[in-house]
């Protein structure tokens, strides 16, 4: 890897540690909006789990995103593809 991409990950890295290291404590995740003294949908976990796994959802779903949008340039690159391999060889229709 490139020198740029470890001054970039080592930070990244440490930031991330510290962050999780100092948010242990646990919280309530609660998925039932209605009932906030006695929930019937919560988990007790800690809070750099909650952060975490929202990153990670957030990167899932933007990448999902990203490509979804990029599909008609992937299917332009395929036409493309085609034609030219039609062109070097015309017998392999």
């Amino acid at each position: 890897m490139r020198i740029g991409t470890w001054i970039a990950i080592i930070p990244t890295a440490a930031i991330s540690i510290w962050f999780a290291l100092a948010n242990r404590s646990s919280v309530t995740l609660s998925f039932d909006p209605l009932s906030v003294d006695e929930p019937t949908w919560a988990i007790r976990i800690p809070l750099f789990v909650v952060v975490f796994g929202g990153v990670f959802i957030g990167m899932i779903a933007g990448g999902i995103v990203v490509w979804w949008g990029e599909g008609r340039w992937r299917q332009e690159a395929q036409k493309s593809r085609i034609e030219s391999r039609k062109a070097v060889d015309p017998v392999a229709e």
